[in-house]
């Protein structure tokens, strides 16, 4: 069933008491549908255990929960490392940076 597949998902991240508390009838989309939506609160750009843990803490109607799990997570873009956006905008990037022109010479 539908529930199932949620409950395994947070199963298979280690989150037992979660999956257990999860309502009957809880489907995997709409577990991902709600992480979607704690990622989108939290102004990340993409879905990770952590989201998926927040949105079965707000589905099991554990606030004390959420907010721990919340705690621990930053708001916003990460401030270093590698991480950049996908789609069009990085393919108008150039792939090597030199001082010269490119323009023949």
């Amino acid at each position: 069933t539908g529930s199932s597949s949620a409950r395994e998902c947070l199963t298979a991240l280690g989150a037992d008491e979660l999956a257990r508390r999860l309502p009957t009838g809880t489907g995997r989309e709409e577990l991902l549908s709600a992480a979607r939506h704690e990622a989108d609160l939290l102004y990340h750009p993409y879905v990770d255990r952590n989201h998926l843990l927040l949105a079965a803490a707000r589905l099991t109607g554990d606030p004390i929960q959420w907010r721990d799990i919340r705690a621990g997570i930053s708001e916003g873009l990460p401030l270093h490392g590698k991480w950049r956006p996908r789609g069009d905008a990085q393919q108008s990037w150039p792939r090597n940076r030199t001082s010269g022109s490119s323009k023949g010479g």
